[in-house]
């Protein structure tokens, strides 16, 4: 694979990847759980808050996530 990707840097081209915990037990979460359709706009804001904390939310999702922010407050 190595030989194939172009040497070493191979590895580098590769996404990050991360481990999520969730809190089943939260009653946000199981909400979104119970009606996985019609919540979709509520899990990526929830993911999104999550990425903001950690500072990895930037750019375009930034900005798309104040616009959804302002359009769930509304």
């Amino acid at each position: 694979m190595s030989a194939l990707g172009g040497g070493m840097n191979f590895y580098g081209s590769m996404p990050e990847a991360y481990d999520v915990k969730v809190n089943m037990q939260n009653p946000l979460i199981a909400r979104i759980w119970a009606d996985r359709e019609g919540t979709k706009d509520l899990l990526r804001q929830v993911i999104d808050l999550a990425l903001l904390e950690k500072g990895m939310l930037k750019g375009k999702a930034l900005s798309e996530f104040i616009a959804r922010s302002e359009k769930l407050l509304a």
